[in-house]
């Protein structure tokens, strides 16, 4: 009998315990996948990059419960990736991309910035293979679909190309790439000397660096003709003063800044041009 009674006890105090438990219990999380993934974009432009990949990565995570089509995901995919490349998270931003990319995509790269972005990361971590097989492809798909991005969009990515092709020791393709960049430039060149709007924040420091990987590349004559077109519309048009610390394009959805392809990338240890 005393035997049951501390065993009603136990029950009634445990019971107790777990009424407690409960009304102290966390709230259950109301927001929809994509009102945190839209909460997590916020951070992202606002530069919190550490609320935003804990934001983007809960809503992710949720999408997936909720079995978000494949063909949809990427709309949670891509402001992750770019949340993880912006913090140089490289295995994370490498772990993401496959999910950026809508499966049909074999041939081309629906967001080039996150494209642009992920092989730079690649070439940071050493991983100079891989990056050359994602710039070929970000390379056809600028060629073929650049029309339907900015011309500050394709100017960098191409700048990018330009790099990683001559590291590859493909000179005809790093020079075509140029071209390509020179036509960008000029474009926008007759685009803004036209409306007197100077160029967008961070494309002059941008081009600087750019002129003097051409410098250190042996080719003169394009890093010259390079110079010529920023003085060009600095004289019609001059820039405003102080640069911010990236490049950041307008092309939707707008996540963020562009990477660079660093010149110590391409001669390592400052040791020259490289040759075929």
């Amino acid at each position: 009998m005393k035997r049951a009674g501390l065993v009603a006890i136990v029950v009634v105090v445990l019971a107790v315990a777990a009424g407690i438990a409960y009304l102290r219990r966390e709230p259950a999380d109301p927001r929809k996948p994509h009102q945190i993934r839209d909460e997590g974009i916020a951070a992202l432009k606002a530069g919190d990059l550490a609320r935003a990949q804990s934001l983007l990565e809960l809503a992710i995570e949720r999408a997936d419960r909720a079995e978000i089509r494949p063909i949809d995901i990427n709309a949670y995919a891509v402001p992750l990736f770019q949340a993880y490349a912006l913090q140089d998270k490289v295995t994370e931003a490498v772990r993401i991309h496959p999910r950026v990319q809508q499966p049909q995509d074999k041939y081309y790269f629906p967001y080039p910035r996150e494209a642009n972005n992920f092989v730079t990361l690649l070439v940071r971590s050493g991983r100079f293979e891989a990056s050359l097989d994602v710039a070929q492809k970000l390379a056809h798909t600028m060629r073929d679909l650049g029309s339907n991005f900015s011309e500050t969009m394709n100017l960098a990515v191409w700048s990018n190309v330009d790099r990683l092709l001559f590291r590859a020791g493909d000179t005809d393709g790093a020079r075509a790439a140029f071209e390509k960049a020179r036509e960008q430039l000029e474009a926008l060149s007759r685009f803004r000397m036209s409306r007197h709007w100077p160029l967008e924040p961070g494309v002059r420091a941008w081009l600087s660096r750019y002129e003097s990987y051409l410098t250190v590349t042996d080719r003169p004559e394009d890093a010259a003709a390079v110079a010529k077109l920023v003085a060009t519309i600095e004289a019609n048009s001059p820039s405003e003063a102080g640069e911010p610390a990236c490049l950041s394009v307008r092309d939707p959805p707008p996540l963020g800044c562009l990477l660079e392809v660093p010149v110590a990338v391409i001669f390592p240890g400052n040791s020259g041009p490289k040759t075929r």
